[in-house]
């Protein structure tokens, strides 16, 4: 039993609770508070910002014919949410890598990743992640999931030739409108 009670009141988000073993436990950034108790286990309670966030993302997104976190992507990546765009698709990534779907669902991931990296001005990794999301859409066909992949390809090469021609000057992303994708049909 625990010698001492958290204050549950602090907590404004999702809470995961989880009894795990002191040696097997990797805390990570999201442990916050611990409660201390005999012997090599102890009660660990977890803030999920994340959890919280994707969920007031996706909240009018659900019920529709594609996943809420699919439509998510495209919401956030359309309001320059790359970030976010990029956290809601790897939660339907993870599970289905080595099917179908993984360069898919990895090539907008690296989508978004790429204008995070220009938002934060670090040119070269933006257009590595550029290039790795054209190989990895390309395996697709024209129309796959509801969206038109070629017409992701030509934004991919449309800000790989930005960046091309501004090497060193300027970040593109500075003077040209942020990218839009058309959501699925």
């Amino acid at each position: 039993p625990c010698r001492e009670e958290p204050d549950w009141n602090d907590f404004k988000v999702i809470m995961l609770i989880q009894y795990v073993s002191d040696k097997h436990f990797q805390p990570s950034a999201g442990a916050i508070r611990s409660c201390a108790c005999r012997g090599s286990h102890q009660l660990r309670v977890f803030m999920s910002y994340k959890c919280a966030k994707v969920a007031a993302l996706i909240a009018g997104l659900q019920g529709r014919d594609w996943p809420a976190r699919y439509l998510g992507f495209f919401d956030c990546f359309n309001r320059g949410l790359y970030y976010d765009a990029h956290d809601l698709l790897e939660g339907l990534w993870l599970p289905s890598r080595r099917e179908s779907n993984d360069l898919f669902y990895k090539g907008l991931i690296q989508l978004a990743g790429a204008f995070v990296h220009f938002q934060k001005d670090r040119l070269r990794p933006a257009g590595a992640l550029l290039r790795l999301a054209r190989n990895n859409l390309a395996v697709y066909p024209a129309i796959h999931e509801g969206i038109q992949v070629t017409a992701v390809i030509r934004l991919v090469d449309d800000w790989l030739s930005r960046l091309q021609q501004r090497w060193g000057e300027e970040n593109p992303f500075q003077s040209c409108a942020p990218p839009k994708l058309e959501w699925p049909d």
